[in-house]
């Protein structure tokens, strides 16, 4: 399970839209050796001709945006995964300086890899309901196919096997205005879009600057060596940490 890209617009501080690409950016030119042995160690997606970062980092100075794009992560996450109360307003910050901003939804569109297909899954959604909803399945050939969409207040099934599925179409009548169709599915025990329920579930994780991992500290407390070793390779990377230890 991977993220491609993470897409958002009108949040916080983002008016325009901005995304978080995880993929690999190949040169064109003939790269060095050095590159060509970090290219290699690269995951690629073979079945869609691309390599994806195993990691990424956001960097700026204060007030330019990072904690606005992670919480814009942790949103979409709560949203896809835990269920909206009826009558809830949905907890959706607009970008706030242009009034104009706040009687347009919020968007937000992530590319997945999971069980080795990627879909593009997007929402727009203001305080009061979800104004769009598509799920799409990108195929190796890059050809789109449409699972669903939901505009306008309507849910359509385009993809042939989920018409088949009476119980789908129940569903996208049941679902409430402040609630994602795909999240409603799940809490009625179908297993159409659970791989992707399960993405959003499992694969994202938001660690705040107070997170204090409690695994760490059971082995710094028991493992001697183990604290030998980490507070050596600390203080010879000149962190200004002086050492590791366990509460």
């Amino acid at each position: 399970m991977v993220l491609i890209s993470f897409t958002v617009k009108n949040w916080m501080s983002f008016k325009e839209e901005v995304t978080l690409s995880m993929v690999a950016a190949v040169e064109a030119a003939s790269p060095s050796e050095e590159d060509s042995q970090h290219l290699q160690r690269l995951p690629e997606i073979k079945q869609y001709d691309f390599k994806v970062l195993p990691v990424a980092a956001i960097y700026g100075g204060n007030a330019s945006g990072k904690s606005n794009l992670i919480k814009a992560i942790k949103f979409a996450k709560e949203f896809v995964v835990e269920v909206t109360q009826p009558d809830a307003l949905i907890p959706v910050d607009y970008y706030l300086l242009d009034s104009e901003c706040q009687k347009l939804p919020t968007e937000f569109k992530f590319e997945i890899l999971v069980n080795e297909k990627v879909y593009e899954f997007s929402f727009s959604v203001t305080r009061k309901e979800v104004m769009e909803e598509k799920l799409i399945e990108i195929l190796p050939t890059e050809e789109e196919k449409i699972l669903y969409h939901r505009f306008q207040g309507e849910i359509k099934l385009i993809d042939d096997s989920l018409k088949q599925d009476k119980f789908l179409d129940v569903f996208s009548q049941t679902t409430r205005d402040n609630q994602l169709f795909l999240t409603n599915c799940i809490t009625q025990n179908d297993q159409n879009f659970k791989p992707i329920y399960n993405w959003f579930r499992d694969s994202i994780e938001i660690l705040s600057p107070n997170f204090r991992s409690l695994i760490l500290g059971e082995f710094l407390e028991e493992d001697d060596q183990f604290s030998f070793t980490m507070n050596k390779i600390i203080s010879e990377l000149d962190t200004g940490i002086i050492s590791l230890k366990g509460k």
